[in-house]
């Protein structure tokens, strides 16, 4: 649970720097850092579960539903 809320602050935190130049991929290319996704349901966790064929570990399923699906960190274009 620590980790949880420790990486809803550092996301919230992340969007509050108005002095972040955002990410460079290796093109050389400038992206804005962007928002996290909402999280997403337990019901649509199960539905990529059952897609996949196996359950996800239970840190991605508790981020994914309590902190965002997916969209922080480094992500490129």
């Amino acid at each position: 649970n620590e980790l949880i809320t420790r990486l809803s602050e550092r996301i919230r935190c992340s969007l509050a720097i108005e002095c972040d130049s955002g990410y460079m991929n290796d093109a050389g290319e400038i992206f804005p850092p962007r928002p996290p996704h909402p999280p997403t349901t337990e019901r649509d966790v199960r539905y990529v579960e059952t897609q996949l064929g196996f359950r996800l570990p239970e840190l991605v399923r508790q981020i994914a539903v309590t902190v965002a699906d997916g969209g922080f960190g480094a992500t490129m274009e």
